[in-house]
């Protein structure tokens, strides 16, 4: 029987990674940055280590599948959608040089996980077939609704179930993040996950 794996994960800041992405989307990006993007990547790692443990496990337990890696690595932008590969959370709202809040930052970094289990399981997963719902999604909210379902239940059980709708609203500017989690919310965060993974 193969051991358990207990990832880790180590956030970093480097001014050469956060150089590139604004250089990718077209943005120019000031050396004054740096410090910003060091203080923030201290704060969101105390932040996050403090749940770290759970977080791994819950997301594990919930989505019944197995981390596949012992340690994982997120990097600190100034400005960017955050995105899980390689994980990348940005310290400022998109579009603004207002700084995103760290319990956000929190939650951002869960759900990125829940993308990367998801993508190191994919096999097991049912990608187009939602019995329970019986229409076809967009893309977006397809690619959604089973990472929202895990999320919601390991929100509930670190925050509680008053913190975890805060966050799932957080979403609901986002028309296709909506309606992925508001068929979690009529189906059932188990039931979804029931119906999505296979056994």
């Amino acid at each position: 029987m193969s051991k358990k794996i207990k990832p880790e994960l180590w956030i970093y800041y480097s001014w050469t990674y956060d150089q590139s992405i604004h250089t990718w989307q077209g943005k120019k990006w000031k050396k004054e940055y740096e410090k910003a993007g060091r203080a923030y990547r201290e704060e969101l790692s105390n932040a996050f280590v403090k749940v770290a443990g759970k977080t791994f496990d819950l997301i594990a337990k919930h989505s019944t599948f197995s981390w596949k890696k012992p340690c994982y690595e997120a990097f600190v932008v100034r400005e960017c959608m955050p995105f899980n590969h390689p994980l990348t959370i940005s310290r400022c709202w998109v579009g603004s040089s207002k700084k995103f809040p760290i319990s956000e930052g929190v939650e951002t970094i869960i759900h990125e996980l829940i993308h990367i289990i998801e993508q190191e399981n994919d096999e097991k997963i049912r990608w187009n077939k939602t019995k329970i719902i019986g229409k076809r999604l967009p893309e977006i909210a397809r690619y959604h609704l089973l990472t929202f379902a895990i999320e919601w239940l390991v929100l509930v059980d670190i925050f509680g179930e008053k913190v975890a709708r805060q966050y799932m609203h957080s979403y609901s500017h986002m028309k296709d993040y909506r309606q992925a989690i508001k068929l979690v919310q009529k189906y059932g965060a188990k039931n979804i996950i029931k119906d999505l993974v296979k056994k």
